[in-house]
């Protein structure tokens, strides 16, 4: 589940191209420095982080730490199986391209081939679109029903129903959006082709052939001997054990759990060719492009880019608790794993710091220009396109814009639903915000008039970059707020469940009223009538549901979209 917040950090990358290409050497300096950036970010006595650097077939560090269980006092250890989230996926797509290999499927063949009655909408849907997150396909993470529905065990049949007659979000090779049910739909293909579960299928072809011994499949019965407990931040934020799911829901996409050794195993034998011929495996490792010939960074089942000659193929995971990231520079032989039960740090973050020193790249931000552009060209509402990696159409009926306004000789973004920051000049149209990772290049047509928002991150893109287009949707609009009586106010008082341990809390404070986000500052809302309040800090309302005989039952929160808290 994703959490929604009312402040969002920023993290996106911008791909680098340079002609020279020598092989990376990681010296002992370089590795003190990578193992540094990780352990700045975890804790001993908090829940950490299981990782592995390995060059060739030489593993260079393999260490754990904080805790795999704080109530006993249980350190990380490296063999410690943790769930791995999407890093599955690649094992999904190696495994339908071993069914490749054997001529039992093509990549180009409509799914209808194998799953006839399965709902298309009219379009020829391809195995290589449900590999690549081009079909179209909404993920069913992103359903408002999921919140409620992800704890109950479904049959695969059940769960195909939840997405199959919901529209295309667009019309297959046309657009990229990331996709858990496309991976999904993957796996029942292969136990369709091959007759078998797709977990026998995968254990006998992939596992057994890599000597993966510590890599399982997720289950709520089965007890596995060095389990790490996925934690998350709780109503009170504090961190604490994470809230049971069903794993009949990940199927393909997110069920795999495993050790950061058993997971370096599964690199050499990609590598040395040994579950399906190298000739394939760079075809996973190739960029799937749209017809129009943009750039998806993505391959099956990878991300992918390439700076400085160097191919980096790497993809994350989250799931219930745990969070992974894994990344490859395919010319030098370099992998890293990083696999944490900790949801309150990003190991991405991290992981976007060790590529940056092991390719020797800029860190920190770009140099400022000295002189200040023309702003006033840039001003105006530029239609977002991705929200967490999905077409913002997967999960709201709602616009999402980027603002950019100038005020004082300073030019500002601000996201529907998020705060406003400034955006200093970094070159001709292109702008960073200070300690973030995304960067803003606004695109000029042939009358050098700016029409677009070229939205990138550095150092690693992942999907597209969201090229905004500017609209004539208007700018926001600073509220004005009134007065309203202290006891209309305490009859808001109280705690409402927006998600699964994400609470937000109402407090009032003599003739003022909070509200606070579990893991979060608190923020004042102001009300613009008795029941409707807005935030200063970020573009979000807050509206209060309030039955014909006063009683509270719940608040809306309109923040890019408009999501139901009930009270607790």
């Amino acid at each position: 589940m994703k959490k929604i917040y009312f402040l969002l950090s920023i993290l996106s990358l911008l791909a680098i191209s340079n002609i020279n290409a020598q092989k990376i050497s990681i010296s002992e300096a370089k590795l003190q420095k990578i193992e540094s950036i990780i352990s700045e970010s975890y804790k001993d006595d908090q829940p950490g982080i299981s990782y592995l650097i390995a060059q060739g077939d030489k593993i260079l560090v393999q260490k754990g730490i904080g805790m795999s269980e704080m109530e006993f006092g249980i350190k990380i250890e490296p063999d410690h199986i943790f769930a791995i989230g999407s890093v599955s996926k690649q094992f999904t797509a190696i495994a339908m391209l071993k069914l490749v290999e054997l001529g039992k499927v093509k990549l180009d063949a409509d799914i209808k081939t194998y799953l006839p009655n399965y709902n298309t909408h009219g379009e020829k849907i391809t195995i290589a679109n449900l590999l690549s997150h081009t079909s179209g396909i909404s993920s069913f993470t992103e359903m408002e029903s999921f919140g409620d529905l992800y704890k109950v065990d479904k049959t695969k049949e059940e769960i195909r129903k939840c997405f199959e007659d919901s529209a295309l979000l667009f019309k297959p090779n046309t657009f990229w959006s990331y996709s858990n049910s496309g991976y999904v739909l993957a796996g029942l293909i292969i136990e369709k082709v091959t007759g078998i579960d797709l977990h026998e299928f995968m254990q006998k072809n992939i596992f057994d052939v890599a000597g993966m011994k510590h890599t399982y499949f997720g289950t709520n019965t089965k007890i596995y001997g060095k389990k790490a407990y996925g934690y998350d931040a709780d109503e009170n934020e504090k961190v604490g054990k994470s809230t049971e799911y069903s794993w009949t829901w990940p199927l393909g996409a997110g069920d795999i759990l495993s050790t950061t050794g058993d997971l370096y195993l599964w690199h050499k034998a990609l590598t040395e060719g040994k579950i399906i011929s190298k000739e394939n495996v760079k075809l996973a490792f190739t960029e799937y492009k749209l017809l129009d010939g943009r750039s998806t960074h993505y391959g099956f089942g990878w991300g992918l880019n390439t700076i400085n000659n160097k191919t980096i193929v790497e993809h994350g995971g989250a799931i219930g608790g745990f969070l992974s990231e894994t990344a490859r520079i395919n010319e030098d032989q370099i992998y890293v794993i990083m696999l944490s039960n900790n949801t309150t740090i990003a190991p991405s973050k991290t992981m976007a710091n060790v590529i940056i020193t092991l390719l020797e790249l800029p860190d920190g931000n770009p140099a400022k220009l000295s002189n200040t552009p023309d702003y006033n060209e840039l001003v105006g509402s530029y239609e977002v396109n991705f929200d967490g990696g999905r077409v913002t159409s997967n999960s709201t009926k709602e616009k999402i814009y980027r603002y950019i306004t100038s005020e004082n000789g300073k030019l500002f973004i601000q996201r529907t639903g998020r705060g406003k920051l400034e955006l200093l000049p970094y070159d001709k149209d292109s702008y960073f915000i200070d300690g973030g990772s995304q960067r803003f290049v606004f695109l000029r047509d042939k009358k050098n008039k700016v029409f677009a928002l070229d939205v990138q991150s550095y150092p690693l893109q992942f999907g597209p970059t969201d090229i905004c287009k500017l609209t004539n949707a208007p700018l926001p609009v600073t509220n004005a707020s009134i007065k309203v009586d202290a006891a209309i106010l305490n009859t808001y008082v109280g705690r409402y469940e927006l998600a699964p341990s994400f609470i937000l809390e109402v407090t009032v404070e003599g003739d003022r009223i909070f509200c606070q986000a579990t893991g979060q500052q608190k923020f004042e809302i102001y009300p613009t009538s008795n029941t409707n309040f807005f935030l200063k800090v970020v573009d979000a309302k807050i509206d209060f549901n309030v039955a014909a005989d006063g009683k509270v039952i719940s608040l809306f929160l309109i923040q890019g979209r408009k999501m139901e808290a009930k009270r607790l």
